[in-house]
């Protein structure tokens, strides 16, 4: 207000991600705690009315309609203008609204349907909406109202949420890519590869049987047909394995879930991937399987000089010269990685002498940083000379900056 900064209190957190970026909307301000909470805060935070939620909608099939009651009591004299949910599939009518002013403590309940008989798990021709997976489901309501006490929110959000179940066997993967990272070829990790898993579950309301498996390495039409392989002897192509595969004939039950293994295995430098699919009585489902192989990380350490330049000169020396005192100089270390892979900083342990430090010590060539191919992070070292005084001796000033890499 007029150019000053006017602080706003906030109710406690419990401790928020250092470094994130709030996000604002509807007047609100949306953080994550450190536990992966999201935690809204705003004004008004009065509510008009107490309503059950959230509203449970159970296991509804595919095909039918589920209809739950939400139960409302007024805190305030309020007037319910209407409702509105997020999601189409779930229906509310203004007309099973009150009519007219509550008076506070009166109860009232309306009726939420949630629609699947125009839904399916296939896209459907000429429809906005309709398709919905198998699984847990979820919206908003909103009721809007017009409250006879201000400073109250004109919006009551109720949740939501219910689970579609198919009335038939049905195939999920997930995740459904997986990317495996990368080996340093000639590296002891690279002796045992890496490891992943994903899950095959069938969420039908049938037995699921596996009809048969393979891999391919082309998944793109523009390339010609695709050729798919047999799975044979847990081989999944292009150093991929897996130790644990379904085989022909062998079934899921209803909500059963199977963790399939997959390894990776190479010693010559590329990128690597595979599409294995998998035919089944709940459909066909697919997974992209990437990973890489390449050289180990180099790293090259310069500090700038006066000219603009930088010294490659081993030991490091990073000399500023005479400093006059009261003044203040600046100089960077380039951590630079040549080689082909990411080089990770494993330790960095910089200067914070008060007259010569890092400034900038908390982002400036951190611990766990990664530096990539062909790239260079810099650490900024400065020299803060304390004023002296008259007939006060000059003085030298030293210290290191530690840093590990792998």
């Amino acid at each position: 207000m007029n150019g000053v900064l006017k602080p706003i209190p906030l109710t406690p957190t419990g401790g928020l991600n250092k470094f994130q970026r709030p996000a604002f909307g509807d007047g609100r301000l949306y953080v994550t705690d450190t536990n992966g909470n999201i935690i809204c805060l705003g004004s008004p935070v009065a509510l008009p009315l107490q309503c059950s939620q959230p509203v449970d909608f159970g296991d509804t099939p595919i095909g039918s309609t589920s209809t739950q009651l939400v139960n409302c009591t007024a805190l305030i004299p309020t007037t319910v203008n209407g409702c509105k949910t997020g999601d189409a599939l779930w229906q509310c009518f203004n007309s099973s609204l009150p009519k007219g002013q509550l008076t506070q403590g009166q109860k009232f309940s309306f009726p939420v349907t949630w629609n699947l008989t125009q839904a399916s798990i296939n896209d459907a021709q000429n429809a906005s909406f309709g398709k919905v997976q198998p699984g847990v489901a979820s919206t908003t309501l909103n009721l809007y109202t017009t409250n006879g006490i201000p400073k109250y929110s004109n919006i009551l959000p109720i949740s939501l949420t219910g689970k579609t179940v198919s009335k038939s066997a049905y195939l999920t993967i997930n995740p459904p890519e997986v990317d495996l990272g990368g080996i340093v070829v000639g590296s002891d990790a690279a002796k045992t590869g890496l490891s992943a898993a994903v899950v095959l579950q069938n969420v039908g309301a049938q037995n699921l049987s596996f009809l048969g498996s393979a891999w391919t390495h082309s998944v793109d039409d523009d390339d010609g047909p695709v050729i798919f392989t047999n799975i044979t002897n847990g081989n999944l192509g292009s150093g991929f394995s897996s130790s644990s595969l379904p085989k022909v004939g062998a079934v899921l039950t209803t909500g059963q879930s199977l963790t399939i293994p997959i390894s990776f295995l190479a010693n010559k430098t590329g990128a690597y991937s595979t599409f294995v699919e998998w035919w089944t009585t709940g459909g066909n489902g697919y997974v992209l399987v990437t990973g890489s192989a390449s050289t180990a990380p180099v790293a090259n350490i310069s500090v700038s000089t006066i000219e603009g330049g930088w010294d490659f000169s081993e030991p490091i020396n990073m000399n500023f010269g005479n400093v006059m005192s009261g003044t203040s100089a600046s100089r960077n270390i380039r951590l630079c990685n040549s080689g082909g892979s990411a080089l990770t900083i494993t330790k960095s342990k910089p200067p914070i002498d008060i007259e010569l430090l890092a400034p900038n010590a908390g982002t400036d060539l951190h611990e766990a940083q990664k530096i990539d191919i062909n790239s260079c992070a810099l650490g900024q070292v400065s020299i803060v000379a304390a004023p002296l005084g008259v007939n006060r001796p000059d003085h030298t000033v030293s210290d290191v900056w530690i840093l590990n890499v792998e």
